[in-house]
């Protein structure tokens, strides 16, 4: 689904920006670190909103998101108008 919705360019700044807000770098979203990252994209969210939206995306169940699992959501986002 990404690379229908996104071109390479954009992938490559999603990758960007997560790695950016990825800030223990153990290649993973948590909830704190996708609060920061929805901040800084200017939108607000509650630490009950980006629970929800990881347990949505979160296909491997480790209570956070994976670039893959990253990648989704805001394919989703997009694919729905939100990004």
């Amino acid at each position: 689904m990404v690379n229908k919705v996104f071109t390479a360019e954009e992938v490559s700044e999603l990758k960007q920006l997560f790695a950016q807000h990825d800030s223990d770098q153990d290649g993973r979203i948590s909830t704190k670190e996708l609060l920061n990252l929805t901040k800084s994209l200017g939108e607000t969210a509650s630490e009950e909103d980006v629970l929800f939206v990881i347990k949505s995306f979160d296909t491997n169940n480790n209570g956070a998101l994976d670039m893959k699992e990253y990648l989704d959501l805001m394919a989703n986002l997009r694919s729905i108008g939100m990004e």
